[in-house]
């Protein structure tokens, strides 16, 4: 799946993105209900100090990952056409 998985705290509104990867397979190793609709009740908002409120329960949603933009072949300068032609001959 190419998005991450933004959990926004429905009290306070902190939010944070996770790996889906990540999130899936630990919903799989403790056996909960991935369900999208029964993911959310799994997830507190806890933070470091006075960050998170405490509150339970979440809006999930899907995020992008950002993708570095595909970059083109370099261009062959004037002295590697010279050469190639040179080459050829």
């Amino acid at each position: 799946m190419d998005a991450n998985l933004k959990v926004t705290c429905r009290v306070c509104g902190r939010t944070g993105v996770f790996p889906t990867r990540d999130i899936v397979a630990y919903f799989r190793a403790r056996s909960w209900n991935s369900a999208w609709t029964a993911a959310g009740e799994r997830f507190r908002c806890d933070g470091i100090g006075a960050e998170g409120c405490g509150a339970r329960g979440a809006h999930l949603s899907l995020v992008p990952i950002a993708r570095a933009p595909a970059m083109e072949p370099p261009r062959p300068t004037a002295r590697d056409l010279r050469a190639e032609a040179d080459r050829r001959r």
